[in-house]
């Protein structure tokens, strides 16, 4: 069974390497065509147009930036990938507005299935895929998707859940990671050693096991994680207007979301979104 992986950022790459790493055959497709180089070198086949990937392969993975890329790419036009002949399975973070279209138009060869976890965790098969879309499609998809996690999380025929969920899982990360840069930057302030603060952080019943991988991220000037803060703003608003549309306020997503944005708009778009920390220390 060929698989082809569109889109090579971060995810993408690791969803191939984790495909060649268990021994199947991949096809690789980036719209800046270099991001396949090192992908090829290792293996993977170079598909020169999104069309070529579709066509020859069974089993379609998508994992691109946001709803534009994603429409783009996989609903040129508004119509579906011409010649695809599989099961197209989109891993990005997007709207449910764009996975039902998505659903509408690819029908029984669609699934959703947004990764929940970093690129590391999906090299390591530690992730986990929420899935949803039409039983036969899930049923492809999932002898695929079990080569990269063992835990996929079905979320029943309708699609755009998937995707729900997906967003309400960042919405807790990053207000954690929010509040978390609050309790770091007061710690510190107050005299402890990063060291110390972080053996204490971790330590304490009430910090999420999710976020103990970002206080190094926090304590870190750099801030150079993987998940930047552009797009931690960017599905933060994609939470609020999915509850919106189903009548549900989120005041505590909306603050943060403001938080990111003015960060992303403070020249930290491209940190990590531990980087929302650095509001806190130019405010000192």
């Amino acid at each position: 069974m060929a698989i082809a992986v569109l889109g090579l950022g971060n995810m993408g790459s690791a969803l191939a390497r984790r495909l060649l790493a268990a021994g199947r055959e991949v096809i690789v497709w980036n719209r800046s065509p270099g991001r396949a180089d090192a992908l090829v070198q290792e293996g993977a086949r170079k598909a020169a147009s999104v069309e070529e990937a579709g066509a020859a392969a069974e089993v379609v993975l998508v994992s691109l930036t946001d709803d534009a890329a994603v429409r783009a790419v996989v609903l040129p036009d508004g119509q579906p990938i011409r010649g695809l002949g599989g099961v197209l399975v989109d891993c990005s973070t997007v709207s449910p507005a764009t996975t039902r279209d998505e659903a509408a138009k690819y029908g029984e060869h669609f699934v959703a299935a947004p990764i929940l976890g970093a690129p590391q965790a999906v090299l390591s098969g530690k992730a986990t895929f929420v899935v949803g879309g039409a039983p036969s499609a899930v049923s492809n998809a999932d002898r695929v998707l079990s080569d990269i996690s063992q835990t996929l999380l079905h979320v029943g025929d309708e699609a755009e859940k998937a995707s729900v969920l997906k967003l309400l899982n960042n919405a807790l990360l990053m207000i954690g990671v929010a509040a978390l840069a609050d309790i770091v930057a007061a710690g510190q302030a107050s005299g402890f050693d990063d060291a110390a603060l972080k053996d204490l952080l971790t330590k304490l019943p009430v910090v999420a096991p999710g976020l103990h991988n970002r206080i190094d991220l926090l304590m870190d000037d750099e801030h150079a994680g993987w998940f930047p803060v552009r797009l931690g703003a960017k599905d933060l608003r994609l939470a609020s207007e999915a509850a919106e549309t189903v009548g549900v306020e989120m005041p505590v997503t909306d603050f943060v979301r403001q938080r990111y944005e003015l960060a992303a708009a403070s020249g930290l778009a491209d940190k990590d979104i531990a980087g929302v920390i650095e509001l806190l220390r130019r405010k000192a």
